[in-house]
């Protein structure tokens, strides 16, 4: 992975939620003109910041009270100070080296565990053995394979989509041991409950 000194285009720095409750705020993403950009670690990390300082119990609730939807304000802070939403984002990290594989939307993880892989394989680097140990699977193909499970081992026939993961606790090993998942059914996407593989 390069890095910050060779890279001369831009690149991501940071997953980021842009809450736009309207007002202008100081100090903020030079393409945002209402609202304020949080970022951190991971997108969870983002949502934990905003509901502590805002003192809404879920990101459901703060959306009653200002515009959120998950494709626009979910996103990342980039080096040139933009912020962008997942599609974009995956184009800058490809085309910066952030990550090997083209992705249609980034997820934090996608750069975070791309590294770390990156990092473990270069430590192992004299030990062949230990190198194919590990497999880099983007979070896309992570939540594919949560579907499947959670489809299987709770019968569930309905279609739906997993809101979040949060991957702190989870074994990357399949089937993913203490994965805490939240799914909304499409059919009713105001109905949503939380798994625990």
């Amino acid at each position: 992975m390069p890095t910050n000194k060779t890279r001369k285009s831009e690149f991501i720095l940071c997953a980021a939620i842009w809450v736009n409750d309207g007002v202008k705020h100081h100090q903020q993403c030079r393409n945002i003109e209402t609202g304020y950009v949080v970022g951190g670690c991971g997108h969870v990390n983002c949502i934990h910041t905003i509901l502590s300082a805002t003192g809404y119990r879920s990101m459901g609730e703060l959306g009653m009270h200002v515009q959120y939807a998950i494709d626009e304000n979910q996103g990342f802070i980039t080096s040139h100070n933009r912020f962008v939403d997942r599609k974009e984002g995956g184009k800058i990290a490809f085309e910066a080296g952030q990550i090997s594989k083209p992705t249609k939307f980034l997820f934090s993880e996608d750069i975070l565990y791309e590294y770390q892989t990156q990092t473990i394989k270069e430590e192992n680097m004299g030990d062949l053995k230990d190198q194919s140990k590990y497999t880099y699977k983007s979070s896309l193909e992570i939540f594919e394979d949560l579907k499947n499970i959670i489809k299987s081992k709770y019968i569930i026939k309905e279609d739906f989509d997993i809101l979040s993961c949060d991957f702190d606790k989870m074994n990357y090993q399949n089937p993913y041991p203490g994965a805490d998942v939240k799914i909304c059914f499409k059919n009713s996407p105001n109905s949503c409950i939380n798994i625990r593989l």
